[in-house]
């Protein structure tokens, strides 16, 4: 048989014997005039023919290319075979990607194909199975960012045409030549101010061979309130939950920092500024260290449960007039001396008499987001120390000191809250 033929009668006749892997007796048909001595009458000799075949090889794959947007698995090899029906021929779940760091993934629920001939086949994998897939050929060519080599491996009875009997597996030397890996991207996050926690999605996140060490947490800086940005410092690194999404518990530190920026839920801060998350180059460090995945805009954030700033405790220094306030939550305002309106306080003291401050007494930032420090002026120094006329937490007559904010008085805060 020519080169041709022997491929196309190859696929058909795919065990050893004289019946096929379904059990259909081969034969040999011989058209009309076959014998080209023989002319008269109709000499065509159809059935009863039996063919017995040997050497039937084993189906043996050599290579595979992948690519990561399309999720199509070429494979190529040799003497692929055929099985009757539709769609059956390679059973999808039989093969294994080996890809980052030695890590392995079975397909799931990709479709069975038909071969497309004895050296070629093409599986179109699932959204499920390319999804896990991408996350391990995290780097275009034959090895992954960490230097692990692609592999296909086929478990036995990948190729249903084979004679059962016949032991087909082909796990290794099958090297997967990756294209069209996609850079990470971040769409959009959001952030919940009382638990700290930071949850991306997007696309094309990676894995790279290791513990929580896939997403570089201090790669990302917060935009908020009046443009101002607080990159993160000692927030620990994390894995990703899948391609689209991971999530980043801010530190203590990080949080008490962002928190002041992240005024107001929502989108915006409460001076309008739109929460942006900036990602530096190499924040996916299982990306390729040859592509730019540096995602400074367009990343919005969505702030949820925003604390309202409360007062817990305040001192009092009679001497310099220092009003110093604790508490949690105090937040910022864009521009300057202005996080906390002074004429908002009113002290209580001696007799249960009041003293609201005045405009002789400047506004001021706030020290950190559970501090900050007004300094009266003069007038209104001379009015509270007339109040405040012993040291302590209570004035000669015993009336407890005390100190009210009106609303409005941090100014950080959204307008909308009381």
């Amino acid at each position: 048989l020519s080169a041709t033929d022997q491929a196309a009668v190859n696929l058909i006749l795919n065990k050893d014997g004289a019946v096929s892997t379904d059990v259909s007796t081969y034969n040999l048909a011989a058209a009309d005039d076959w014998n080209t001595h023989v002319t008269d009458g109709d000499t065509a000799d159809n059935t009863g023919n039996g063919v017995t075949v040997s050497n039937v090889a084993v189906p043996t794959i050599t290579a595979a290319s992948y690519d990561a947007n399309s999720g199509a698995l070429t494979v190529t090899g040799t003497d692929f075979l055929s099985r009757s029906g539709a769609t059956n021929d390679i059973v999808a779940t039989a093969f294994t990607f080996t890809g980052e760091g030695g890590a392995t993934y079975t397909l799931t629920d990709s479709a069975d194909v038909e071969v497309t001939s004895g050296t070629t086949f093409t599986l179109m994998l699932s959204a499920t199975d390319k999804a896990a897939v991408n996350q391990i050929t995290n780097k275009n060519g034959t090895s992954s960012t960490s230097g692990t080599t692609y592999n296909l491996a086929a478990a036995e009875n990948w190729a249903a045409g084979a004679d059962a009997d016949v032991n087909i597996t082909d796990t290794t030397g099958n090297g997967i030549t990756v294209s069209n890996v996609p850079a990470p991207t971040i769409t959009s996050a959001t952030y919940d101010a009382s638990t700290g926690t930071l949850a991306v999605t997007g696309n094309g996140f990676l894995s790279l061979a290791g513990a929580t060490n896939d997403i570089v947490a201090s790669k990302f800086t917060f935009t908020g309130e009046g443009g101002e940005t607080y990159t993160l410092t000692d927030s620990a690194n994390v894995e990703i939950t899948s391609g689209t999404a991971f999530t980043i518990t801010l530190s203590a530190t990080d949080k008490a920092a962002v928190n002041q920026i992240t005024n107001k839920n929502g989108t915006a801060s409460t001076s309008g500024t739109t929460y942006n998350l900036a990602a530096a180059e190499d924040w996916a460090v299982g990306a390729d260290a040859a592509v730019t995945v540096a995602d400074t805009t367009g990343n919005s954030v969505t702030v949820s449960n925003v604390a309202v700033p409360t007062i817990t405790a305040a001192s009092y220094d009679a001497n310099s007039g220092a009003l110093t306030v604790t508490g949690t939550d105090f937040l910022s305002r864009s521009g300057a001396t202005n996080d906390i309106v002074a004429t908002a306080f009113t002290f209580t003291g001696e007799g249960g008499a009041t003293y609201t401050l005045t405009n002789n007494t400047a506004n001021v930032e706030i020290t950190s987001g559970t501090s900050f420090t007004i300094t009266l002026g003069d007038t209104d120094k001379a009015a509270v120390d007339a109040l405040l006329n012993r040291n302590g937490t209570s004035a000669y007559d015993a009336t407890t000191y005390n100190l009210a904010a009106a609303d409005d008085w941090a100014a950080g805060a959204d307008a909308a809250v009381n």
